[in-house]
């Protein structure tokens, strides 16, 4: 396999891709079903072709969610140099751009549209070489990307990784590096944090081996008013959950899961790139503001601001 190390971002991908993935003109559309290999995830997931000879996945729902996030974390991409996340813009789609092709019940569609990589495939650890690998890692944790498994890791055929899916950043969450996270449950996205008590990581509740009425039970009064379903799926998840038990903690008035499942391993390295360490620690406070978007606010600020503390912090002591 060829690999290529550390080319400056602007030979990977040119700046110019960005205007060309946001003003292109489409072709076509198709599901990314019939592009991808057993593929198995949303049905709005649309590869695009545009006239200018380029492709791009466009991510949508019926509220701008995880398409905020795809874009988001290419601007934080793009700004550490890690090269890792394929050009990404945030861009609204018309009826009368694609006529009778078009899929949805409303005229416009807003969504993300990410540089389509042809011939990328899913990771294996072995494709996991540096500096790449420890660039994911880096920029996984700061932005709270817990779910790192092969179908969001991809390899891209000159030997580089690509990271695509970033919508668990949008979960707020408590975590210490080289731990999985505790995600928020219930609220979601909303709301800030008091942060009056500090968060009790080594003494959380345990529920083990659960039955799905012990989760609804434990869970429900936090969880099952915002979105009952997600109480479902935890039960179906089990079996990939360590021990099947989960900790949780009841904190700051919320509930907190620990998540353990879909991850090869919580976010960690050993191996810090100079470059994208000093480009972190520039980062300042008013620059990750304009990087953030609805529904991204002010406890995810907070979140990435921690998680940036304890990166730098690690680099320091290596």
């Amino acid at each position: 396999m060829l690999l290529l190390i550390g080319p400056a971002l602007a030979e990977r991908w040119p700046e110019a891709l960005e205007a060309k993935l946001t003003q292109g003109r489409i072709t076509s559309i198709r599901s990314l079903s019939s592009e991808v290999e057993d593929w198995d995830g949303s049905n709005d997931y649309h590869v695009l072709t545009l006239a200018n000879g380029l492709k791009g996945v466009f991510r949508s729902e019926d509220e701008p969610w995880g398409s905020v996030a795809e874009a988001v974390a290419y601007l934080f991409d793009r700004r550490l140099g890690t090269e890792l996340v394929p050009p990404t813009v945030l861009r609204t789609l018309t009826r009368e751009e694609l006529g009778e092709a078009w899929p949805w019940e409303t005229d416009t569609r807003p969504g993300s549209l990410q540089l389509f990589v042809e011939g990328a495939r899913p990771s294996e650890e072995s494709d996991l070489v540096q500096p790449d690998r420890a660039n994911s890692e880096i920029l996984c944790f700061l932005l709270g990307r817990y779910d790192n498994h092969a179908a969001n890791l991809l390899v891209a055929p000159d030997g580089h990784l690509l990271l695509v899916d970033f919508e668990g950043m949008l979960d707020i969450q408590q975590v210490r590096y080289g731990e999985f996270p505790f995600l928020r449950r219930g609220g979601w996205h909303e709301g800030g944090l008091s942060g009056e008590e500090p968060f009790p990581f080594d003494n959380p509740s345990k529920l083990v081996d659960p039955t799905l009425e012990e989760i609804r039970s434990t869970f429900g009064p936090w969880w099952g008013q915002f979105w009952p379903q997600g109480m479902n799926l935890l039960y179906k998840l089990l079996n990939g959950i360590p021990e099947r038990t989960i900790p949780y903690v009841i904190w700051d008035g919320r509930l907190w899961v620990q998540v353990k499942v879909r991850s090869r391993h919580p976010a960690f390295t050993d191996f810090y790139p100079d470059i994208t360490m000093r480009n972190l620690e520039r980062l300042e406070d008013a620059e990750i503001r304009t990087f953030l978007r609805e529904p991204l606010g002010e406890a995810h600020l907070q979140g990435i601001w921690e998680r940036r503390r304890q990166l730098l912090e690690a680099w320091k002591k290596d």
